[in-house]
């Protein structure tokens, strides 16, 4: 029997403003995308790859606004949030090398 598979809660950014005057709405462009990543899952590799493009994404809505410095802030912000170790034990579905 195979064990079912847990929901990703999804309030896009969690525990996070998904609107900041500095970067716009990035909950729908960037948080929706990384949930979905760590919904999917796999290795620690996926999981840095993840939470990269999320601080990149942060950073180019951020640029997109001419708030260059402020982006550059609240992206490495983020980021420092979702690799903290306990962050991945709660939501990233890690996956063995069978899949």
């Amino acid at each position: 029997m195979k064990p079912k598979r847990k929901k990703c809660k999804r309030d896009w950014c969690t525990a996070a403003p998904d609107w900041l005057p500095s970067t716009g709405d990035i909950g729908e462009t960037c948080c929706r995308a990384h949930d979905k990543a760590y919904e999917i899952g796999g290795t620690e590799i996926d999981r840095l790859r993840a939470d990269r493009a999320l601080r990149d994404c942060i950073y180019a809505q951020a640029k997109a606004r001419r708030n260059r410095l402020r982006g550059w802030v609240v992206s490495r912000l983020y980021y420092l949030g979702v690799r903290h170790p306990k962050r991945a034990k709660q939501a990233f579905r890690y996956k063995n090398a069978q899949g």
